[in-house]
């Protein structure tokens, strides 16, 4: 169990000290540039230009900047309690014995860990509400869900890391979303309740700190707001006012066939990738045997109902059986750059690794994968417990037809034929039977 800085690597020592946040903060807001900034209120949203250009999930960063109440904000703890009196929990009465025990601020204070690892998983921040002694009271993880999978088995290890790392403290794990969810049956396993809010409740605190905040975390604050009303919860209220309309067109005769037909001839990327797989497939059995993958080939989606999925998953049941048992998988993933890819959006070919505990982590770094393949052609990119090995080809969409399913399949062909026979070679020697 370790605490770990956004900018160090997850294969670092599990022996560290505590790290203290190195996103320079205090030091911006001290900056007589920012103040300037600041001061101007510019028409522009700072997390809108650092989340395309920087640093992508900035408002978590920042998220975490204000819960912190030894930063340079000088809000203390007033965020933190205006959030928690935000949160929502008619439908989560477990939490209510969490804020009973929670300490008051006076006397206490807290800290804030961001990208807190434990047994392969992470919370974006975790908040330790210490004594003068520096003893944490209470326990705080916030799991940003927005936009991902119920991943059941995720809450749960992060239950047990919390639960061993803190056996004597009272624990709340919040995942942050679009919008709140039902509840759906794990909420206290390990005695670590688990509620789901809205980010909402975020928008909500933040608005209120706003008239007690100085120019320069005004601003800042005002950006945060913005962003996440359009950024997520925009996003939300239109999904919900079009399924609303939708259901008024269903509910006629004519109207739904319209729709089908719409559906029928309306071109989307999921469509594409349909029928790539069999256009893999047949390019993957005219590859040389000593280089190919044999049998069958597991294709998944991200989000899974989507009809313009962000990710495309490629697994090769050659690799899953060896690797699987160990809890680790090397699969192809054809990632676009936008979260509903369209024409004019990026599609890149990657290999990424996933691991279960820090035995499979050891065996995707035994294999070396980095250092056997040829050069990337891009910057490797990592999503939460996956790791980065390779970048393939990239290829911007056109059509969402013909020519994209060309271009896409040469990709994943090439990709296949430059580094399959060296990942199995790899795996067979690191991961025994």
């Amino acid at each position: 169990m370790r605490y770990m800085d956004e900018h160090e690597s997850p294969s670092a020592s599990e022996n560290g000290a505590p790290a203290a946040p190195t996103d320079g903060l205090d030091a911006l807001l001290a900056s007589p540039e920012y103040r300037a900034l600041a001061e101007l209120h510019p028409g522009i949203n700072c997390f809108e230009v650092l989340d395309s250009a920087v640093a992508p999930e900035s408002w978590l960063k920042f998220l975490g900047f204000l819960l912190d109440s030894r930063a340079a904000h000088g809000l203390g703890q007033a965020f933190l309690r205006a959030w928690l009196g935000c949160l929502d929990l008619s439908a989560w009465p477990q939490a209510a014995p969490w804020l009973e025990q929670l300490p008051p601020a006076a006397g206490t204070h807290a800290r804030v860990h961001k990208y807190w690892w434990g047994g392969g998983r992470f919370f974006e921040v975790l908040v330790e509400i210490a004594g003068e002694d520096e003893k944490p009271l209470a326990v705080l993880g916030i799991k940003n869900k927005h936009g991902c999978g119920e991943d059941r088995d995720e809450l749960r290890d992060l239950q047990r890391q919390l639960a061993e790392r803190f056996p004597a403290v009272p624990k709340l794990i919040v995942a942050v979303e679009g919008y709140q969810r039902a509840p759906f049956g794990l909420e206290s396993a390990e005695g670590v309740p688990v509620i789901h809010q809205s980010v909402k409740t975020l928008v909500q605190a933040a608005a209120q700190m706003e008239a007690r905040a100085d120019a320069t975390v005004d601003w800042l604050l005002a950006c945060l707001v913005e962003f996440l009303e359009k950024r997520m919860l925009g996003i939300h209220c239109m999904n919900e006012l079009a399924r609303d309309h939708l259901r008024k067109l269903w509910a006629s005769r004519e109207h739904r066939e319209a729709l089908r037909q719409i559906c029928r001839f309306t071109p989307t990327l999921r469509g594409v990738y349909d029928r790539l797989q069999f256009q893999v497939k047949k390019q993957v059995e005219e590859m040389p045997r000593e280089t190919s993958p044999q049998g069958s080939i597991l294709y998944s989606y991200f989000p899974l109902d989507g009809i313009s999925p962000k990710e495309m998953k490629i697994e090769f049941i050659e690799l899953n059986h060896r690797s699987e048992r160990h809890g680790m998988w090397v699969v192809y993933v054809l990632d676009a750059s936008a979260t509903e890819p369209d024409v004019g959006d990026d599609v890149t070919l990657r290999i990424m690794a996933w691991w279960n505990d820090e035995a499979a982590k050891k065996m995707i770094d035994d294999m070396n994968l980095r250092n056997h393949l040829p050069a990337s052609h891009g910057p490797l990119e990592g999503w939460a417990n996956w790791e980065p090995i390779w970048v393939g080809r990239t290829h911007t969409l056109v059509d969402l037809g013909a020519e994209d399913l060309k271009a896409l399949t040469e990709i994943v062909a090439d990709g296949v034929r430059r580094t399959f026979k060296t990942v199995r070679e790899r795996m067979y020697e690191v991961v025994k039977e």
